[in-house]
Formats: C-alpha cells, sequence, structure tokens
C-alpha cells in the first residue's frame, strides 16, 4: 500500500508521518530524499550551472542560498525541478517496491503532493490540516524564518479547498484535536479497507 501524505507548510505532515510508523508503515521524506541527491555528481554539475558554484559549500548544498535563488526566480525553480523531481520518483519507487516486499506501507511525505493534481504513484491521499495562524507559529518556532518569508511561501502552495476532491482522508493537527485517534481511523477506513492494486 502506497500512502501520500500532504500538506502545506507548517501543517504536520512530519508528525503525523512519525504517527503512521508506529502502525508499522516505512516514511520516505521527499524533501530529504531531493537533499541527499544535491551530492550525486550529475545533480550537481546541473546544479551549480543553473544557481551558481556557490550553493555548495565543499559537498554541502546550502539551502538558503538555493531558496533564495528558486524562490525570486520561478524560471530556475521550473528548471530545477524538471532534473531533481524526475531523480527523487526513482527513489520513491524504490523505497515503495522495498516496503512491498517487507510486508509495509509505503507512505510518501510530501509538500507537493498535490500540486498538479492528484498523484498516480500513491493508492491512497492524505491530507493534513491545521489552521494558518498554527502553521505560521509553527514555522516561525521551527526555522527562524521572518512572517513575510513564510506567508509567501504558503501563497505558493495549492489553496487546500480547491484540492481536497483528490484527497481520501484529512488528519486536522490544530494542536487541540488528539492525532493518534485519526490516525487510527483512517488506518482502518482507508488502509485496511482499500484493495490492493
Amino acid at each position: 500500500m502506497k500512502i501520500g501524505v500532504g500538506g502545506g507548510i507548517g501543517a504536520g505532515k512530519s508528525t503525523v508521518c512519525r504517527m503512521f510508523s508506529r502502525f508499522g508503515a516505512r516514511v520516505f521524506d521527499t524533501d530529504g530524499a531531493a537533499k541527499s541527491l544535491y551530492v550525486r555528481p550529475d545533480i550537481r554539475q546541473k546544479t551549480e550551472a543553473l544557481l551558481g558554484t556557490d550553493v555548495y559549500e565543499g559537498d554541502a548544498i546550502v539551502p538558503s542560498r538555493v531558496s533564495e535563488r528558486l524562490f525570486s526566480d520561478p524560471t530556475k525553480l521550473r528548471s530545477l525541478e524538471a532534473y531533481l523531481h524526475p531523480a527523487v520518483a526513482e527513489l520513491w519507487a524504490q523505497f515503495a517496491q522495498d516496503a512491498e516486499r517487507q510486508g509495509r506501507w509505503a507512505i510518501k511525505e510530501s509538500a507537493l503532493l498535490l500540486r498538479d493534481g492528484r498523484p498516480n504513484d500513491v493508492d491512497v491521499v492524505v491530507w493534513v490540516s491545521a489552521p494558518e495562524a498554527i502553521r505560521i507559529e509553527r514555522v516561525q518556532q521551527r526555522s527562524g524564518l521572518a512572517l513575510p518569508e513564510i506567508v509567501a511561501r504558503m501563497r505558493r502552495q495549492p489553496d487546500e479547498a480547491a484540492i481536497l476532491h483528490w484527497v481520501d482522508g484529512i488528519v486536522l493537527n490544530d494542536g487541540v484535536s488528539l492525532l493518534l485517534p485519526q490516525i487510527a481511523r483512517l488506518r482502518k477506513e482507508l488502509i485496511e479497507n482499500h484493495p490492493r492494486p
């Protein structure tokens, strides 16, 4: 079973994924996978050509420099995604196959899960929702980003109301609603009862 977990910045996708892992799921962190690819020679060469050699310090990518250049230039962002996203997709496909061989669910955590419509590489889509004020507070606490930058990033993400028709289940992570009972309900309703492909 392949489950996509999406949600806006600060919604709490990672928290929900950790709870899914309590039920035996393996979690694929899409952002982490993308960051790990920056050291691959072919990806590094393309990234340096696109963004400049100073986005690397030694063998490490400098995320703040990458973000600064990408978010100010949508053309560069699309160019990077054109070679990075297929490489991430390959890693996810292998991850999901490995999880299936182990008899475990594969969870794909991705902020961009529904950006281009319902993905065809997952069986079930779960959306993590949280009020905007709470999301902003969470992002400020973990990243130290200024409010205008957080709001700008939120505005670049899909509007929640416009994408919910692609969603099979919602987890409300508002700091009040208990998460574990919601995950257990989703497990029963969406996962155990979902036919295998």
